[in-house]
């Protein structure tokens, strides 16, 4: 069996990545772009390329190699700037001391936002074209972006997969928009 381990593959601390012992690469990368109450794109896509957590690779590597077990849904969690202190591949949706989930009532959705990916081609899935848009209900400042099994707002349940600090925060007021992307590449 191609058994998954993790690296540093980038160098830089924390970010990491799933490498197959026959050297397949996992990494992934969030993007967002900024939009004005009138739907006017103010600020273009910027990316922020993310931690696998651990967790997450190991569910990923049974279900991929071992029990052929359907892929979840995964949903975006809006970071919170106010209170972090950093992101950890060993974080889980129920333990992650280092940052908190944007207040439920900060964005207009019920629920956390899906993650809508195309049909994945060249080693590559990603919901360009299909992006989840977070509509601000209040002021709110990202910080950065995480994915989850769970679609529960500031719930604790499911599994978180990814996250990462955005190279820029996003400070959202009342009526402004985030529309966000993941992609995940393998090869």
């Amino acid at each position: 069996m191609d058994r998954v381990v993790t690296t540093d593959q980038a160098g830089a601390a924390g970010n990491y990545h799933a490498r197959t012992e026959s050297g397949i690469w996992m990494r992934g990368e969030f993007e967002v772009r900024k939009r004005n109450v009138q739907g006017e794109v103010v600020e273009d896509w910027q990316r922020a390329q993310n931690t696998m957590m651990l967790l997450w690779l190991t569910t990923a590597a049974e279900r991929l190699y071992r029990t052929d077990v359907a892929s979840p849904l995964f949903y975006f969690i809006p970071i919170a700037l106010g209170g972090f202190t950093a992101l950890s591949n060993a974080d889980t949706m129920a333990s992650h001391a280092g940052w908190a989930e944007v207040a439920g009532g900060a964005y207009a959705d019920a629920d956390r936002l899906a993650w809508t990916p195309n049909a994945a081609a060249t080693q590559s899935i990603s919901n360009t074209g299909a992006e989840a848009n977070l509509l601000a209900a209040a002021d709110v400042s990202i910080h950065a972006l995480g994915l989850s099994t769970d679609d529960t707002k500031n719930g604790t349940a499911g599994i978180l997969v990814a996250s990462a600090v955005l190279t820029q925060d996003k400070i959202l007021e009342t009526g402004e928009s985030l529309d966000m992307r993941y992609t995940l590449n393998m090869a």
